[in-house]
Parts: C-alpha cells; structure tokens; sequence
C-alpha cells in the first residue's frame, strides 16, 4: 500500500473524522495494540453487571473482545470505517472493564471512553463532547485532590517517597516542603482546567499539561498504562491542527536536501506547500513568523501525523521505565517551543526600544 493511499495509516484526511479526532484515535488505536493491551482483556470475574461473569458464554467474551479490539484497531490505522472502528474498540475495552472490577484502571476507561465518543462524533456537536471529556478529567482531579487532606498537607508524597525508586531524594526533602509539592499539583490541574475552557488559553494549557504529565512519567518511571499515550493524544482536539497555512522554501542542492526529500513525501496530507528555491537552508514561511533550519525541521515535525505514530510506535512496546527517555526528549521540544515563543515575543520589544535610542540620538 502506498503513501498517497486513502488507506495508508500515515493519512488522516479524507475520512468522516476530523484529521485532529482522526490523529487522536490512531495514537490510541496504536498505544493499546503495541502496550500489551490485548493479553490483559479479561474473562469475566466480579463483573458491574450482574450474572455476566456467571453466564456459560463467558469463557469466550476475552476472544471475542480480543477480535473485535484487533479488527476495529487495525480498521482505525488503516482509515477503514475510523467512526465505526472507533465506536467498537471503544465500546469492548467499556465492556471489558463492566465485566471484571479488577480490569478497571482509570487510563483504560478515559481511552475506551474517548474513542466511544469519536465514534460518535458529528457535525452537529464537533469536538464538544471530545473536550468535555477531557476538562472533566481535570474538573475531577482539581476537585479530588482539593477535597483529600492528604493532599492538601503532602503527605501523599511522603507515602509515595517511600516506594518510589527516588527514595533517597525524598528523604533529603523537609517536611514542610511537602504541602507546597502537593498545593502544586492542585494549582496545576486547575490551571490546565480553566485553560482548556478558554479558547485563547488552550495552547498554553495544553503545553502545560504536555509538560506536567510528562515530568510526573520521569520522576515515576511509569506511563501509568495507556494514560499518558490517550491523555496527550486527546489534546489534539484543542488545538488547531494541522496547521495548512505553511510554506516550506527549501534548495534541492542544500544539506538539508535528504531531510526535506523525506519530508516532502511523507506530507501525503499536503499539510504545507512545498517550494523550491535557492535559499541557504531549510525555511518555514507561516502567517506571521519564519522559521529556518532546524526551528523549521521542528515545525514540520509537530505538524505531521506519521511523527506521533512513529514515536507512538517505538515507545508503547517499552517496559515503562523505559520510557523515561523518550519522555526528556518531549520536555526537551517543549524547552525549544517555549524558548522560541519568548524570543518571538522578546524581538519586537528590543527592535522597539533601539529604535526609541536612535530617536533620541539624532535628537540629541
């Protein structure tokens, strides 16, 4: 199958989800099949529903999950039906979880609960169940932690030093540190919260949870299951993405002429529009700003849906703490954005103010 195929798992334009719904469920499709997901479906045992666990036909309710999660994950990757096959892997991971109490962990329920919306999806309410989802996710811990005293005076975190694998550093914490540690956390996800509700605040927060939930997996060493792949990838709603509005300017006889060769055939989406020129580099033309050279590579990166499979795709078969890794390098591109925001942000100010000293220079 190539490339510019409606059915290549690197498109996602074209098909009755939005590209950034699209985007999201692929990245969890990918997660759940690579993260061991389908050995852990479980038979029936202390089911929320009465008398399934009992019923003769139990003891293949794990193979006919395990088929259906299978077919509609592979369905979702290869943009076969992505409504319908989101609808039904969501749907079997919601029935695995009501048909065994001890496969019920809070990452697979917020995965099987978001793909069973994007099954759902329609014009008629566009990403507004999607989002609301995730800002009830955060509504809820907010609230959770807010009302938990161990919490508010950290001694959740004095508990947790003594199991995590960073015991020796928590011991050389004060205890009075610990409420500001806990207070921290609460101020955080509430700030991400009230973000999230406001369109001009979402990019911000959506970086800051990006940069909260991926610094909790480095002192952890843990992705807490599918969580941290299904929370990042559910942002992808928020924002808005891909950005189509982008010029690439690049010279076919420059260094950069392999990776611009790549990235030119893998944009099957046609997110950026692609032109030669003899220019000394690789050059990112947007709405407002420029980027070159490797601040350019960077752009095209965070624009193109086959980054965050393949990276998707190589971290979800890790042992978790194995993921500590890749997790420095999401904290070192989110380091790069924010310097680079800065600097955008910096630039007229001090263009501004030389041009004030030259004005009263030549007055003086």
């Amino acid at each position: 199958m190539g490339l510019e195929s409606p059915h290549s798992p690197l498109r996602v334009t074209g098909t009755s989800l939005p590209p950034a719904v699209l985007l999201a469920v692929k990245v969890m499709a990918l997660a759940f099949l690579l993260h061991n997901q389908l050995q852990a479906l479980p038979a029936p045992f202390l089911s929320f529903v009465p008398g399934l666990d009992s019923l003769p036909a139990g003891g293949i309710l794990p193979m006919v999950l395990q088929a259906a999660c299978l077919g509609a994950g592979l369905c979702i990757l290869f943009n076969l039906w992505p409504r319908l096959s989101s609808l039904v892997l969501g749907t079997a991971i919601l029935i695995a979880i009501l048909s065994s109490r001890t496969y019920l962990e809070n990452n697979r329920f917020f995965t099987g609960s978001f793909l069973f919306l994007a099954g759902l999806y329609s014009d008629r309410f566009g990403l507004s169940l999607l989002r609301a989802q995730v800002i009830v996710l955060y509504f809820g811990a907010t609230l959770n932690k807010f009302l938990e005293p161990d919490w508010r005076s950290g001694q959740f975190f004095v508990a947790f030093g003594q199991v995590s694998g960073y015991h020796s550093v928590y011991a050389m914490i004060p205890d009075s540190v610990f409420p500001i540690i806990g207070w921290s956390v609460i101020l955080t996800e509430a700030a991400i919260f009230g973000g999230l509700l406001i369109p001009a605040l979402r990019r911000p927060a959506v970086w800051l949870a990006v940069g909260y939930h991926t610094s909790l997996l480095m002192i952890s060493g843990r992705t807490f299951g599918l969580f941290w792949f299904a929370l990042l990838a559910s942002f992808a709603v928020f924002l808005d993405w891909p950005v189509r509005s982008g010029e690439v300017v690049f010279n076919p006889a420059s260094a950069w002429r392999l990776a611009t060769a790549s990235l030119h055939r893998l944009d099957i989406d046609r997110i950026f529009q692609w032109t030669s020129s003899p220019v000394a580099t690789l050059t990112v033309l947007g709405k407002t700003t420029h980027r070159r050279g490797f601040a350019g590579l960077l752009t095209i990166l965070l624009n193109s849906p086959w980054a965050y499979l393949a990276f998707v795709a190589v971290v979800a078969p890790l042992p978790e703490h194995f993921a500590r890794l890749p997790a420095l390098l999401v904290l070192a591109v989110l380091g790069l954005l924010a310097a680079d925001a800065f600097l955008r942000r910096l630039r007229p100010l001090l263009v501004q103010r030389r041009t004030l000293v030259q004005v009263s220079g030549s007055r003086g």
